[in-house]
């Protein structure tokens, strides 16, 4: 169990569509705690990106939060009026979008679109402004950072826009850092340097990261905690090396599978007491534990 608060904690959260009803998130319940990095996985269409949408309040029209809790440091964020939720998105909770130039203005040099976020949330004069987006630039590996603040997206590589898209959503130091497919389109050099100033953010300021994606050599190596989504329900989370030794729910097995990792304490390289207890609690209701601090949804076991 986890022996600090939370610095997020998702109870029975259910998202639905409005026009049938039909539910896309099914009473997930997960936390994460302070120095964690969390990894949430699931093929495409299982409700990764919805799950971080909903609490960032940003759902698409379609959507609906149905029911349930999902509370920032002690406090509650579905319910939250709009202008509260703008404060606290890209200062205290940040997401990391994939998708390249296209997630970008692309009437807007990419400095421009950084002093956006700089000027929404820090009181910063307007030379360490600019210079906060040269440092921004530079930590996410972006050469000629000056020159390359005055470009538009499409004079930009994927993966360059890539990371513009990754300095922005860090350069307020979230105390929780959603990042979705954050190294899709990252060399794996530039990946491995992305991931690591994540780690360091996390590290320094006692923040968290929800890190979501299909890449299982990138949970293994990166994070703490991995959870997995199956048609919008968790179906097994706990430690990354307990996962990796056994892997349970049919969903989980078909992952590994595919991603032909070695189930082995050599290939996670994670030690044992890495792991900071993010997960739902034991007495929650339809999961068997199957290792210490590692459940499974029952009656769908491989």
């Amino acid at each position: 169990m986890p022996t600090t608060e939370p610095i997020l904690e998702i109870r029975d959260l259910w998202v639905s569509r409005i026009d049938s009803g039909e539910a896309v998130l099914k009473g997930v319940s997960l936390a994460v705690c302070p120095g964690e990095m969390l990894g949430i996985v699931g093929e495409s269409g299982t409700g990764k990106t919805v799950l971080a949408l909903a609490l960032l309040g940003v759902l698409p029209e379609t959507l609906r939060v149905s029911s349930g809790s999902a509370r920032f440091r002690g406090d509650e964020l579905l319910w939250k009026p709009e202008a509260e939720l703008r404060r606290l998105r890209g200062m205290e909770i940040s997401m990391i979008l994939t998708g390249g130039r296209d997630a970008l203005n692309p009437m807007e040099t990419v400095g421009t679109q950084i002093r956006h976020v700089i000027r929404s949330h820090l009181d910063l004069e307007k030379a360490a402004q600019e210079q906060l987006v040269i440092d921004v630039l530079d930590s996410v590996g972006i050469p000629d950072a000056e020159e390359r603040a005055k470009a538009y997206p499409h004079e930009l590589s994927g993966g360059m826009a890539q990371r513009i898209l990754i300095a922005q959503a860090m350069i307020c130091e979230p105390q929780l850092l959603i990042a979705d497919e954050p190294t899709s389109d990252l060399d794996v050099t530039v990946a491995a340097q992305v991931l690591d100033r994540m780690k360091a953010l996390i590290d320094q300021r006692g923040s968290a990261s929800m890190l979501l994606t299909r890449d299982l050599g990138i949970v293994a190596e990166n994070c703490d905690t991995v959870a997995v989504l199956g048609d919008g329900e968790l179906v097994e989370f706990g430690p990354v090396e307990s996962f990796f030794a056994r892997p349970t729910h049919l969903a989980s097995q078909a992952l590994v599978n595919d991603a032909l990792i070695a189930l082995t304490h050599e290939a996670t390289g994670i030690p044992s007491d890495a792991y900071h207890g993010a997960t739902v609690s034991a007495e929650e209701e339809g999961y068997s534990e199957i290792a210490p601090g590692h459940y499974v949804k029952s009656g769908n076991h491989g």
